[in-house]
Formats: C-alpha cells, structure tokens, sequence
C-alpha cells in the first residue's frame, strides 16, 4: 500500500464531523494508537479543486505561450541555421577557390623563382662573357695600337725603301746614261 504499513476497513458511513478512532494490532510504530481520522468537507475540497484546476490552466496557458514562442523562436533558429549553413557553404566554396588559387600562386613563384635563378646564370655568364669581351677589346686595342705602331715604322720603312729606290732609279738612269753616253761613243746603242 501507499503512505501507509496497514489496512482497516469499516462498514458504516461517517457522519460529518464524526471522529473515528482506531488501535493498530501492535505492528505500528509508537504514537499511531492516537490517531484519527476525520471526514472532509466535500464542498471545501472541490472549491480547492476548482481553484487548482483555474490555476493549472493558468500555468498552461503560460506555458502554451511559451511553447509557441519557443517553436517561433526556434523556426527563426532554423532559417538562420539555414542560412548559417548556406554561408559556411559558401565560405567552404570560397576557402576551396582560395586555396587552388594559392597553389596555382605558389606554382607561379616558383616558375618565376626558377626563371630568376635561370636569368641570374646567365647575367652571370653574360658578365663573364663582357669580362672576357673587355679583356679582348683591351688585347685588340693593343694589337691595334701595335699594329698602328708598326704601321707606322712599315710606313716609314717604305718611305725609306722609296727613298732608296728612287735613289737607285736616278742611280740606275745615270748609270744608263754613262752607259749610253760610253756606248754612243763607242756606237753602240743599248
């Protein structure tokens, strides 16, 4: 049983306000051989009842309130959930995009990277080769001031040969000539 260690039973009806008394057989805890119990007033307990069911419905009124602003409220949470999730789509879309457009980047700097390194081999061969270029300028530069110089002394040399030959075609003409003349006076002619 509920709320209680003992059963009895009476056959007669109470009368309001009649108090019925009773002795437990001895099982019952100290202080129950006093009990009692009293009838209650019907009319006083369905006024309670009454003015708990006008208070419950109360309360339920208050709370289907709150459950149909709770169900609006988790509609809104919804569509922006929904739209939460549209966003992060696109967000995820976006970062996808972002990260081929990186490696598509990165893949550039490397080519230029490579590109520049291949551009500094060859200013560095290019500086190699006006080096080198320089130096034969300089070697050529002197063979040409060499070459000018000893120009200058065949020049002069031919200026001398011709000089000496034409000293020895005037020699040669007066030694025709003495020639001639002896032949002339010989008679003989050359």
């Amino acid at each position: 049983m509920k709320g209680c260690d003992f059963q009895f039973s009476i056959k007669r009806v109470w009368g309001p306000g009649e108090e019925i008394t009773w002795t437990p057989d001895g099982h019952a805890r100290r202080g129950i051989e006093n009990a009692s119990i009293r009838p209650m007033d019907v009319e006083r307990t369905i006024e309670f009842i009454l003015k708990t069911q006008a208070q419950t419905d109360l309360r339920m009124a208050g709370i289907t309130k709150l459950l149909q602003q709770g169900m609006r409220i988790l509609a809104k949470h919804d569509e922006s959930i929904e739209k939460l999730t549209k966003t992060q789509e696109r967000m995820t879309n976006a970062k996808e995009r972002l990260t081929k457009a990186q490696k598509r980047l990165t893949s550039s700097q490397e080519r230029l990277t490579s590109s520049q390194e291949r551009l500094t081999s060859s200013q560095e061969r290019l500086t190699t080769a006006q080096k080198g270029t320089q130096t034969s300028i300089e070697a050529l530069s002197h063979i040409v001031a060499d070459l000018g110089r000893a120009q200058k002394r065949t020049e002069l040399k031919m200026a001398e040969l011709s000089d000496a030959q034409k000293a020895t075609e005037r020699t040669l003409k007066t030694f025709i000539s003495s020639l001639g003349r002896r032949n002339s006076r010989n008679n003989h002619k050359i």
